[in-house]
């Protein structure tokens, strides 16, 4: 997650937040309590930086609506670039990507030459599927000569690519926006995703979107096969263009320590 400077308790309470969440283990009872105790504290000295820091907690906690009251409580104290950046990465954590992007999409209008905005700000709505948008943000970074960065170059390709395919992001995001609904059903976060142009031996092409969950060949396997039976309904489904899918990866066992 992203921390202020110089380093607050705030700080540290959001880097041991980013460490619990790399994992799907159930967050002890007792861990979560001290958590709790030191964001309590930290809501008399500096209230906003404590909602975002119970935006974080509320994310462990898989309550997406806690997530968002703490998310506009802390807006409402000023919209940092800190703020913005936590709360659009706790908003994803629960599955609510369309608030991560409404929160992204804000940051990139209030600071528009801030690197690291940029870079969620693409990162967010690649993974929502809104892949023209986030070259959109490539481009007005060229457009304004900011610092070059090796995603910018990636994006615009990938969005050239989609657009050779006939690829929309209303196609694109309709198929994350299921893969999401499968995993948080599930109580699974996405712990990464690729995009990937594939070649067939015929020379034919396809835009291959990967979500990675924690999990084990068989959940793939189950969860694959419900994102299928979903994808099949849609009208402009055509998995020889674009490919949407889910990848298992193995287990990680969060490191409780501060």
């Amino acid at each position: 997650m992203h921390q202020a400077q110089p380093l607050t308790i705030g700080s540290n309470l959001l880097t041991t937040i980013e460490r619990l969440g790399t994992t799907d283990d159930p967050l002890p009872s007792f861990e979560l309590a001290r958590l709790k105790r030191e964001a309590a504290k930290l809501l008399k000295a500096n209230a906003q930086e404590a909602y975002v820091v119970q935006a974080g907690l509320a994310a462990l906690e898989w309550d997406a609506a806690a997530v968002l009251d703490n998310t506009n409580k802390a807006l409402r104290l000023g919209a940092t670039v800190t703020t913005y950046l936590n709360c659009a990465l706790s908003l994803r954590l629960v599955g609510n990507t369309a608030g991560a992007v409404q929160l992204v999409t804000e940051a990139v209008q209030r600071y528009p030459a801030d690197m690291e905005v940029q870079k969620l700000a693409v990162e967010v709505l690649i993974s929502a599927g809104r892949l023209h948008e986030a070259a959109k943000i490539c481009q007005a970074m060229i457009d304004r000569s900011l610092p070059h960065a090796d995603f910018i170059d990636g994006t615009l390709f990938l969005a050239a690519q989609a657009d050779k395919l006939g690829i929309t992001d209303e196609t694109m995001s309709a198929q994350a926006g299921f893969a999401r609904d499968v995993l948080t059903a599930h109580r699974r976060r996405i712990h990464g995703y690729t995009v990937r142009v594939s070649s067939d031996p015929d020379g034919s092409e396809m835009l291959v979107f990967s979500i990675q969950f924690i999990g084990t060949p068989l959940d793939e396997m189950r969860l694959e096969s419900e994102l299928a039976s979903k994808l099949a309904d849609l009208p402009d489904w055509d998995p020889c263009v674009f490919v949407m899918e889910l990848l298992a990866t193995p287990l990680q066992h969060a490191d409780l320590s501060v």
